[in-house]
């Protein structure tokens, strides 16, 4: 999966060595776990921990965002948790958090309302055929990816991150699949069809027509939020911080 990730402002510059892990949201799920893997950690003389707390569109934290895990216990706060180990062993904690894979198709349908797959099925990805990543909610094995384009996904993202910053004392947010899904060419959503429109003046009948065009065209960036995205919440931090 591509990554990202940027420090926030107020931190001291990160060692010139850095010895990093990966915690995922699986073993992250009580304060067992994330006291033993950070504890494996600090007899490796690592000094960095990427800690997952939030991905399937779930927050492992305390949120006014998003749904809860279903992998923590009610009231557990994994990234406090892992803030307050890491300091106990020297070791500066990240939070990572999953951008544009937003559910895992093989869990069925979110059961929280507000849950980001069933409040705005609109942001999800469409291949050039006009299949919506939503249709496969349900579907083993499946990724279910959002789309940039859309304003309201990107101020969802920015709104996932700067609650974090602002709420709890990490060293940075590492963004994970910031990017579009393999296969099947994507995007083709229909906020992707209207900024064509608005740039190229004219309307696509079919979808398959949008692709061929961009070709022709030279392209329109399909990319360009992917790039944007981290941009704007680093901005975002900027502005919390002054």
């Amino acid at each position: 999966a591509t990554v990202v990730f940027f420090s926030l402002l107020q931190r001291a510059a990160s060692p010139a060595e850095g010895r990093a892990f990966w915690l995922t949201r699986w073993q992250a799920r009580d304060a067992a776990m994330i006291s033993s893997a950070i504890d494996g950690m600090a007899d490796l003389r690592a000094n960095t921990l990427f800690c997952q707390v939030f991905g399937d569109g779930m927050a492992l934290y305390r949120s006014i965002r998003a749904p809860r895990s279903p992998l923590v216990a009610p009231g557990f706060d994994a990234l406090a948790t892992a803030i307050a180990e890491g300091r106990r062993r020297g070791i500066e904690v990240h939070a990572y958090i999953n951008v544009c894979n937003v559910w895992s198709g093989g869990l069925g349908e979110p059961s929280d309302p507000t849950h980001i797959v069933r409040a705005h099925p609109e942001w999800a990805v469409v291949d050039s055929g006009g299949g919506s990543d939503i249709d496969l909610v349900g579907t083993p094995d499946t990724l279910i990816f959002f789309c940039p384009e859309w304003q309201g996904f990107r101020q969802y993202v920015a709104g996932i991150a700067s609650e974090i910053a602002a709420s709890y004392d990490v060293a940075g947010i590492h963004l994970d699949y910031l990017r579009f899904p393999g296969g099947t060419e994507r995007c083709f959503c229909a906020e992707h069809r209207r900024n064509f429109t608005a740039r190229f003046h004219r309307a696509l009948d079919r979808l398959i027509e949008l692709g061929a065009e961009l070709l022709h065209r030279g392209g329109l960036d399909l990319g360009a939020r992917l790039i944007e995205l981290p941009h704007n919440l680093f901005k975002a931090e900027v502005a919390h911080y002054r």
